[in-house]
């Protein structure tokens, strides 16, 4: 059993600035946790981080994936906030895995799959979020794609 990658030795230096690129978008990330204000919106972001650093080069680190799985997310999310607001006799477990199984089936049939958005849609079905959260959630995950599209020739994946 190793305790580290053997691939470290050789990525050494891909390990080190792509774990930095993603402490930095995390401090950068937080400095918006008071507008955002939501935990779930937050902790989406950083998996979509760790996924933008880790594997940069796969299929599903596209632009695509990142922007369209959070929009299905949040139109998941918000169906599931509407059964929770307007149906409040529906069990809790029922809205959220209607939020998670509607977001499920659109990232599939659009073929944009990225897990971090089912985080999302879960989060929002659950807790009263606010037009800005659900702004700057887009917002974010749209700059991480871009960045990522930027820089994704320097980078390697490092699972």
């Amino acid at each position: 059993m190793r305790l580290y990658d053997p691939e470290f030795k050789g990525k050494r230096k891909h390990f080190l600035l792509q774990s930095l690129a993603g402490t930095a978008a995390v401090v950068l990330l937080m400095q918006l946790q008071t507008l955002v204000a939501s935990d779930v919106v937050l902790a989406s972001i950083g998996a979509t981080i760790f996924i933008a650093v880790a594997t940069p080069q796969a299929p599903t680190s596209k632009p695509r994936f990142f922007v369209g799985g959070y929009l299905a997310g949040v139109l998941s999310g918000g169906v599931g906030a509407l059964l929770r607001d307007f149906v409040p006799e529906l069990p809790t477990a029922l809205v959220a895995g209607i939020a998670v199984g509607l977001c499920v089936l659109a990232m599939v049939v659009f073929s944009v799959e990225h897990p971090p958005a089912a985080a999302l849609a879960l989060g929002l079905a659950l807790t009263p979020h606010t037009l800005l959260a659900i702004s700057l959630a887009l917002a974010c995950v749209t700059i991480i794609a871009v960045l990522l599209h930027i820089f994704r020739p320097l980078m390697r994946n490092l699972l």
